[in-house]
């Protein structure tokens, strides 16, 4: 717990430190690491959904998870550092959305041919990790062709533009928000642990002007 000055004197309410230790950062990497087979399971079941509205729900069980993990990290890691740890979420969120997309082009395209196997499959979404130019080829395609049925209609144009800039908001949002949270959770210094939770005997009154009340 660090206290810090505020007009003259100290603030009634716990400010993070703001540290970082490596432990979190790797604990991130290895959060990547494993969003990569979560996300080929994901563009899995959003390609054999039959409704939209269940698509919807994978969405955000999967945005679920990366939040989690990010927590995870954050208090495994000891992370203190609410700036830093939205960043890591954020790019654990950004990682796995490419990573999803990625599964999802080489599904389909693996889907299409007589040889398809799970290793066929594995294999084709290596090859497409590192090339976003294909990746962005294709989108641009499946935008002007449709992905999407909804009522007998394709969906294509903005509209499936709209969708995906909506997929990337929750992917990328839920692990940047709750890895800040995480982060910004009382820990004592001098223990070297987070706080735990006390409940207290009675409701107090939140109080907007701190100095004041001090």
């Amino acid at each position: 717990m660090k206290q810090q000055p505020a007009q003259g004197i100290f603030s009634a309410y716990y400010v993070p430190s703001g540290r970082l230790p490596l432990r979190a950062v790797t604990l991130t990497l290895r959060c990547i690491a494993g969003a990569v087979p979560a996300a080929w399971i994901y563009a899995w079941l959003t390609i054999h959904m039959p409704l939209l509205l269940l698509n919807a729900v994978v969405t955000l069980a999967f945005a679920l998870g990366l939040g989690l993990a990010t927590r995870y990290a954050a208090r495994c890691g000891q992370a203190r550092s609410p700036v830093w740890m939205g960043r890591l979420g954020l790019a654990l969120g950004l990682a796995a959305w490419y990573a999803q997309a990625a599964a999802w082009i080489a599904i389909r395209e693996t889907d299409a041919s007589p040889l398809a196997s799970p290793v066929a499959h594995l294999a084709n979404l290596a090859a497409m990790l590192p090339e976003p130019q294909h990746l962005l080829h294709v989108a641009l395609d499946v935008v002007d062709s449709g992905a999407y049925s909804i009522a007998g209609m394709r969906v294509r144009g903005g509209l499936l533009v709209a969708l995906w800039l909506a997929e990337l908001a929750l992917l990328a949002g839920l692990p940047y928000a709750l890895g800040r949270m995480s982060a910004a959770e009382p820990f004592c210094e001098k223990s070297g642990g987070w706080m735990p939770e006390t409940e207290l005997p009675r409701k107090f009154e939140f109080i907007d002007r701190p100095a004041a009340a001090v």
